[in-house]
């Protein structure tokens, strides 16, 4: 077991989360939200969002601490171990929302993004991240609004309808119906899948770790064209799956973001089960 030392006395915060408008104060923000914005700058220093395997003993040990939280108003101080990389994550997401066609849009940057808009419109606010500077307000890095994430996403992603092969690994759900599936490309990350019917629950469940080719909606990050989402709306047995219509449907899903691809063959191969 891996043991992360303590700091023996409080540390220097590095930067602020401040709340701001709809008459927000510290007591009126959740729990829940509260460290949603915490894990959000986590998994952004941690770039951690690629994988569903455990914590490493690095990213234990850049672990974000809050250390205050200001009287009167929603700000939350907090302090990392390596401040000066933080910071410039924390900025180059700032300059990002000002110019998302621009970007470099990274998963782990729309992740991180997507929950701080969840916490300001689940509190009716905005959101500044700012460096700490003491007795006064510092340099803004980041300004989030409740529709940042839904603004930026045109910029990011490639949407349109597709067939995947993939192993299935999960089936169902308590409020939602879920599929949990691996792709070749992504083994280290499982894509969490909705799906359009009852009946596709019922038959999908029983092809628990079997491989199939599924077709529905699917959203790709554009920087990389690694899969975040898909809607199943269907599947087949891979050997029944036509390379024809899998490739015309992919070219046209992916429009000019398909020149943009390092590898077509490989990933053409990716999502035909070759």
């Amino acid at each position: 077991m891996v043991v992360t030392e303590t700091p023996t006395k409080q540390p220097t915060p590095d930067f602020v989360i401040r709340l701001r408008g709809g008459d927000v104060r510290p007591w009126s923000v959740s729990a829940r939200n509260l460290a949603r914005m915490l894990e959000a700058v986590q998994r952004l220093i941690d770039q951690s969002d690629w994988t569903d395997e455990p914590d490493t003993e690095q990213a234990r040990a850049a672990a974000v601490r809050l250390i205050k939280i200001t009287t009167g108003s929603a700000a939350y101080a907090c302090s990392t171990p390596d401040p000066e990389p933080t910071l410039r994550l924390l900025r180059a997401i700032g300059d990002s929302i000002q110019r998302p066609e621009k970007a470099t849009w990274t998963r782990s940057m729309l992740s991180s993004l997507e929950d701080f808009s969840s916490v300001a419109r689940s509190q009716g606010c905005d959101m500044e991240i700012r460096k700490y500077e003491k007795g006064r307000n510092g340099e803004v890095l980041a300004r989030i609004g409740p529709q940042t994430f839904d603004a930026v996403s045109p910029s990011a992603f490639v949407r349109g309808f597709t067939s995947l092969f993939a192993t299935i690994e999960r089936v169902g759900g308590a409020t939602e119906m879920h599929c949990g599936i691996r792709l070749q490309s992504q083994p280290r990350k499982m894509v969490i899948c909705r799906l359009s019917s009852e009946d596709l629950v019922r038959s999908l469940g029983k092809c628990i770790y079997q491989d199939v080719v599924l077709h529905g909606d699917a959203t790709w990050f554009k920087h990389d064209m690694t899969v975040k989402t898909l809607v199943i709306t269907g599947y087949e047995d891979p050997k029944t799956g036509s390379l024809v219509d899998m490739a015309r449907g992919l070219y046209d899903s992916g429009g000019s973001a398909w020149d943009e691809i390092e590898d077509p063959d490989a990933f053409l191969a990716e999502n035909r089960g070759a």
